[in-house]
């Protein structure tokens, strides 16, 4: 199916429905899902009974309740090492916030659950062979755990008129079959979602996508499919988290803990993000809206995916077309010897910049997400640096309310050995690593204008 006869198969459904209906389906979501991915749920501790992860997933599980929730999509990693305590565990967790598999109004909420690696697993180090695995009977696990019967490895799943494509790890060879047994019953006027635990190829992000790539080769022909994934536990803050081409891929990061990419900049921190999605699908849009269950708090703008076969979070159309963060006008950088303490206790000093933190351009999702810091001599230029380093502005992945006004870039005085005077050049960076305007700095050694802080 092409673009153009997905967007006259929305038009022809709102026409029939009549301008009441068709009004109504446009300011009132159709679909409501919260949707999780790797969660890791285990036991840990010196008797093994410790649970750290369920604390957090009853947190979201009540949000999703609180928001009237039609489903729950968990696209694979609820256990850490694949035993069936832990998936036990999580279906506790489910039955607590979700007594009989209904909500607060008492309407059923759909279990939309698939494996992922870790539920694959063959259990913790020191219990092989002690334990029940959900790998030897996933669908008797499920049905234990969560009373689903018809859990397959590949199926379709209904919610409210709207089909869910579900597909368990170590298909990835079978998507391909898989998906043209179904083909002749997908919509064409409304969207269909397919579901796996990596990213489909060539989409989210690259180095942990399924490579086979036969979930995209079939994708490809329909522009009203939305893929949803988890597996690389990148934040929701990366704008390439959704992706669009000839169809839509959005990456659902993790509530147990986020990967920061390490060989972009330095001060990569993990483990913080613990995050998730709530999704609501309109007549004419999808809305996605990105929470960190820590803070309970939403993650920068809503991704609104139009129904109409524009695709504004194209990732060319993003890098040529978002403007990265800009420092306030007058803004410069503050240079300081401070004293920082070592990983071994002990006290040294370093060369601190201190400097603003821009406002994300156009109220988009530009924020900061790195420094570009050059260091000069100002009698070389910038054009022959000392250094050029790539720096992760603090909490850049958290909530609007979390980004401190101010932050720091430390060097250490080796690095800068030799220098009388050394200037520094600070630009903010976006996602696509775009860097703004720079701002400007500079430090004497030995000068008195120069103090301590």
């Amino acid at each position: 199916m092409n673009r153009r006869e997905f967007i006259g198969g929305v038009a022809a459904t709102l026409a029939a429905r009549g301008l009441a209906d068709g009004a109504k389906a446009l300011a009132t979501p159709q679909l409501k899902v919260g949707i999780l991915s790797d969660i890791h749920v285990c036991y840990v501790g010196a008797k093994g009974q410790e649970k750290p992860m369920a604390g957090l997933l009853e947190r979201a599980l009540v949000t999703f309740r609180e928001r009237g929730v039609d489903a729950v999509l968990i696209s694979g990693d609820f256990t850490e090492f694949g035993e069936m305590r832990e998936l036990e565990a999580v279906a506790d967790v489910w039955r607590k916030v979700f007594p009989g598999n209904r909500g607060a109004d008492g309407r059923i909420v759909e279990r939309v659950f698939i494996c992922g690696n870790h539920d694959m697993m063959n259990g913790r180090a020191d219990r092989k062979g002690k334990t029940a695995l959900i790998k030897d009977d996933p669908a008797g696990a499920f049905r234990t755990c969560f009373g689903i019967d018809d859990y397959k490895a590949m199926r379709v799943q209904e919610v409210r008129g709207y089909k869910f494509l579900l597909v368990e790890w170590g298909t990835e060879w079978k998507m391909g079959e898989f998906f043209k047994s179904v083909e002749p019953t997908l919509p064409k006027d409304k969207p269909f979602f397919w579901v796996q635990h990596n990213h489909p190829k060539d989409t989210n992000i690259k180095p942990d996508c399924d490579m086979v790539g036969q979930a995209t080769e079939a994708l490809r022909r329909w522009p009203n499919a939305v893929a949803i994934s988890g597996h690389s536990h990148y934040p929701l803050a990366y704008g390439d988290q959704i992706w669009q081409e000839e169809f839509t891929a959005v990456g659902a990061s993790s509530l147990a803990y986020t990967f920061t990419r390490a060989k972009r900049a330095e001060r990569a921190k993990d483990y913080y993000g613990k995050e998730g999605l709530f999704m609501s699908v309109y007549g004419d849009r999808i809305v996605f809206e990105r929470y960190n269950f820590i803070y309970q708090t939403k993650i920068g703008p809503d991704w609104v995916v139009p129904l109409d076969g524009s695709r504004p979070y194209n990732w060319a159309k993003q890098k040529a077309e978002r403007l990265p963060p800009e420092f306030p006008s007058g803004a410069s950088v503050a240079c300081a010897i401070a004293s920082v303490k070592t990983k071994t206790g002990e006290q040294k000093d370093v060369l601190r910049l201190t400097f603003p933190r821009p406002l994300p351009a156009n109220g988009d999702d530009g924020r900061t997400v790195d420094w570009e810091v050059t260091a000069f001599r100002p009698e070389d230029g910038e054009g022959k640096p000392i250094s050029v380093r790539h720096v992760y502005a603090r909490n850049w992945l958290l909530s609007d309310d979390k980004l401190t006004p101010t932050d720091t870039v430390d060097f250490e005085l080796d690095s800068l050995k030799g220098a009388e005077k050394v200037r520094f050049a600070v630009r903010a960076r976006n996602t696509w690593e775009t860097p703004g305007k720079p701002i400007y700095g500079e430090f004497a050694f030995g000068s008195q204008e120069n103090g301590r802080r």
